[in-house]
């Protein structure tokens, strides 16, 4: 899951980072702020790290990530020159980008996005009744429907190039981390 890798990709920059004394510490965020883990320094404050972000609610969403809030709030917190790992989706309302640019502005900023290549192509498998995670909105369509399956996979397409070309215009670096892949 997208949710499983960048728990993944959290440990080993964590891991990496912390190495040399530097601390690592996360604004948590969903359809809400979710809490702050301190900056800490060694093991126990990776571990910390992890299982806060492991434990945080996720499956009572009700509406859309708000990452535009949580960049806000990181430009408010982060005081000393830090390198900033954004770890998401992007599949958040419009906003984002001003205060993520305004972040690249002060720190190191590398947007870290996930995607799952189950989002781009719809299978083949008949009537499937789909529902929004974040809305709990539902909708029920024929994937057997050639024409629809393409007009799906255009549509994914599009948006990733769109988050991606938004990436680029903040100033910030981009690294995509795929579920369907390894990660080395």
């Amino acid at each position: 899951t997208k949710r499983g890798r960048a728990v993944e990709f959290a440990a080993i920059a964590g891991r990496l980072l912390g190495r040399n004394g530097n601390r690592v510490g996360a604004v948590l965020f969903a359809d809400r702020p979710l809490g702050i883990v301190p900056p800490g320094a060694g093991r126990p404050a990776l571990l910390q790290l992890l299982r806060q972000i492991q434990e945080a609610p996720h499956q009572e969403r009700i509406g859309p990530t708000d990452l535009t809030s949580a960049l806000h709030r990181a430009n408010s917190i982060i005081q000393r020159r830090s390198l900033v790992l954004v770890i998401t989706d992007f599949l958040a309302p419009d906003g984002w980008q001003r205060p993520l640019g305004q972040l690249a502005q002060r720190h190191e900023v590398v947007a870290v996005r996930l995607e799952d290549p189950r989002e781009l192509d719809l299978p083949d498998i008949g009537y499937v009744t789909f529902e929004d995670p974040e809305t709990g909105m539902q909708i029920t369509v024929d994937t057997g429907d050639r024409k629809l399956r393409q007009r799906y996979h255009d549509a994914a397409a599009a948006r990733s190039a769109e988050v991606h070309q938004r990436l680029a215009g903040t100033g910030v670096d981009e690294l995509v981390l795929s579920t369907g892949s390894e990660m080395l």
